[in-house]
């Protein structure tokens, strides 16, 4: 059974126009344009012209007298005694110890300037290590977060070319709005491969909890039904007026006993204000005479997708 030749990549060999000559050098440049490996003859790794015999097979005969295969859409015509060995999963070393014939995919033919020569081919991506932010973090509007992360690639790889992310490592990450976000990490080495790593993070208010007269759950606030209920709070500054989310606040009766909700939430009636002196914000429920002898629970729910519950029993 003949074996399917394989298809080696070596990062670097590009596609010349029709009829354009093909730069002899170009595949070597690793230097250059950080796009595969070579090795010069006299600074060959071990074993990396002359490679060890293996046992024959019925296809031997054929290999020696010419060996077609493609390296990176370039194709590599017969040629006299070319050899391969692989070394670990993302190394492999060929030897072109005589002329080989390669053209790219658009016909031009390379100069066969190959000859003793190995070359590594890389086709292991870099690796990003993200540490802050974290994946799923919280962080309050306004805070200093610095960014942490770092790419690597491969002891003997090609070497990283480029790292990068949405803010430099070290510098500060976007915390100046509330809301979902994400942070991408892009890690690139000079073979050509690529890393991407993207983590989301939330930014909320700084709200700790509603203040004066009322207290948050469990405790059960005892008001007058039909009066005017003050909720203050505050965000750690002025946010402006719209800082409540679509639709909130909202009520829904509960069980005067275990707090348990009964039946629908309704939308609550009230008005909402911002004094700078002492910098927090109060909104104002009007309640109705009708709940009396009831107990409710009111929701406050803000734009950065926060929601905040207060417990009352209506007299």
């Amino acid at each position: 059974m003949r074996h399917q030749h394989p298809i080696w990549r070596l990062h670097g060999i590009r596609d010349a126009e029709p009829g354009q000559e093909r730069d002899p050098l170009e595949v070597a440049r690793h230097d250059e344009r950080g796009l595969g490996s070579r090795t010069d003859p006299a600074q060959q790794v071990p074993d990396a012209e002359q490679l060890p015999e293996g046992p024959k097979d019925p296809e031997e005969d054929e290999r020696e007298q010419g060996w077609p295969g493609a390296i990176d859409g370039a194709s590599l015509g017969r040629a006299h005694g070319p050899r391969f060995r692989c070394g670990p999963p993302w190394l492999l070393e060929l030897n072109l110890s005589s002329r080989a014939a390669i053209t790219d995919r658009a016909g031009n033919p390379l100069a066969n300037t190959l000859l003793g020569t190995v070359y590594r081919v890389d086709r292991v991506a870099p690796t990003i290590t993200l540490a802050k932010p974290a994946s799923g973090a919280v962080y309050a509007l306004g805070a200093t977060v610095s960014a942490g992360f770092a790419c690597a690639d491969e002891l003997i790889g090609a070497g990283l070319a480029t790292c990068t992310g949405t803010s430099a490592s070290g510098a500060p990450i976007d915390t100046a709005s509330v809301g979902p976000k994400t942070f991408t990490v892009v890690a690139l080495d000079r073979a050509g491969n690529s890393a991407t790593k993207v983590v989301a993070y939330t930014v909320i208010y700084a709200f700790i909890g509603f203040l004066g007269s009322i207290d948050n759950p469990p405790a059960l606030n005892a008001v007058k039904a039909g009066s005017s209920v003050p909720l203050t709070f505050s965000l750690a500054g002025d946010r402006g007026l719209a800082i409540l989310a679509s639709g909130s606040p909202s009520y829904q009766a509960i069980s005067c006993t275990t707090h348990a909700l009964i039946g629908l939430s309704t939308p609550a009636v009230g008005s909402l204000a911002y004094s700078s002196s002492p910098g927090r914000y109060t909104w104002t429920w009007l309640t109705s005479t009708g709940w009396a002898g009831t107990c409710v629970q009111l929701v406050l729910g803000l734009d950065d997708g926060t929601t905040h519950i207060a417990d009352f029993r209506l007299r």
